[in-house]
């Protein structure tokens, strides 16, 4: 018979979070890049942003409407 292991699982970080808009990759925002910003919470911050990866070996790689926000792999054309 199979057995089961039940883990307890922590809620959902808050991928959205404190906004940063000097380090958001979202594309069509007027306020990325902005060192003076007054956003605090934004929920189209995008710490990847698949067109602009570097990580040949994705399926999303260079991906226009990837519904990635976050994302651990991701390595900035230009590193």
């Amino acid at each position: 018979m199979a057995q089961a292991t039940l883990e307890n699982v922590s809620a959902l970080k808050d991928i959205t979070g404190l906004a940063n808009c000097t380090a958001c990759l979202t594309r069509d925002c007027p306020m990325a890049g902005a060192a003076n910003y007054p956003v605090q919470r934004c929920n189209s911050y995008r710490q990847a942003n698949c067109y602009f990866c570097n990580q040949a070996n994705c399926a999303l790689n260079g991906s226009l409407e990837s519904p990635v926000m976050a994302c651990e792999q991701f390595v900035p054309l230009m590193a």
